[in-house]
């Protein structure tokens, strides 16, 4: 489980030397590093990922009843799914945004895609330089598990979910995956609106031992104006613009969307479980190689 300020010549340079010391040549964040570090994902990631202002069909913290019989329920859920503790946010039209803290390993795994298809699998490692991270972050840029040498894990899956316990559980059935995770209500996961978060949040990673620090920089206003940056090795800012709005119906996420270099990111910002104090982003969006790529953060408020 990462800028238009540098000359093309001199972000390569900068990947070349950060790229030995990350777990594989095709990191996520070394490639983010080179050109803010990086251009990232698929264009079938900005799409997998909701829209701003997408819709979630049920009141989350709502008490009882499922919207649907099978599938995925629209909501917030909570708890251990195949990779360990975490939050599996599903939206109106079924989309998941999923993180949890890996049980096995020091890293963050993120799934996204529909409920009943082919979902897309990253992981994000802790930062390597911790004198220079922020306490608690991972990599910026997700990484698939093929990356990996050996390889331990498929860079798809699938659950097959239901909805059970009068819409207050949600089961994946899947062999290769069981899990349960529980209805948040707000006690769970705090609500969360555009005034809750107006303000600046950042977050600084590190992607190799020396030499490879990647911040990231979002100010979100009252209204849903999204703006920030990423900053390589306190170099210049690769700006970032787009937009935050409440989904429909649903008080503990929202809805993000924002470009940055050219490239659309889309997902959902919630306040972290374990600390409420951190604003989590769990996004997906294009890379240049016609795939798609996690950006995912803990931001702390400045």
């Amino acid at each position: 489980m990462i800028i238009k300020y540098l000359s093309v010549l001199a972000l390569v340079f900068a990947l070349g030397a950060c790229s030995s010391d990350s777990n594989s040549s095709s990191d996520g964040d070394a490639t983010a590093g080179s050109t803010t570090g990086a251009t990232t994902g698929d264009t079938t990631g900005g799409t997998t990922g909701a829209t701003t202002g997408a819709t979630t069909g049920a009141t989350t913290g709502a008490t009882t009843g499922a919207t649907g019989s099978d599938g995925g329920r629209p909501g917030v859920w909570f708890g251990n799914n195949n990779f360990g503790q975490g939050v599996m946010i599903i939206d109106a039209n079924e989309n998941i945004y999923a993180l949890a803290k890996s049980t096995s390993s020091d890293r963050i795994e993120s799934v996204f895609g529909p409920a009943s298809g082919q979902l897309e699998h990253f992981f994000h490692r802790d930062s390597n330089d911790t004198a220079t991270a922020s306490a608690g972050s991972f990599t910026l840029v997700g990484q698939r598990p093929s990356t990996e040498d050996p390889v331990v894990a498929p860079d798809t899956i699938t659950y097959s979910l239901s909805v059970e316990n009068d819409g207050q559980q949600i089961s994946n059935t899947a062999t290769d995956a069981p899990f349960t995770m529980t209805f948040a209500t707000t006690n769970d996961v705090r609500s969360i609106s555009l005034a809750d978060i107006a303000g600046s949040w950042s977050v600084a990673t590190s992607f190799c031992d020396v030499g490879c620090d990647l911040t990231l920089n979002m100010t979100f206003t009252d209204t849903g104006a999204v703006s920030g940056s990423t900053v390589f090795e306190g170099g210049a800012p690769a700006p970032l613009a787009g937009t935050a709005a409440a989904a429909a119906g649903a008080n503990q996420y929202l809805t993000v969307s924002f470009e940055w270099l050219s490239k659309r990111r889309s997902g959902v910002l919630y306040f972290d479980r374990e600390d409420s104090t951190r604003l989590v982003l769990n996004a997906i969006g294009p890379d240049d190689n016609g795939l798609s790529e996690s950006w995912s953060a803990s931001l702390i408020r400045q």
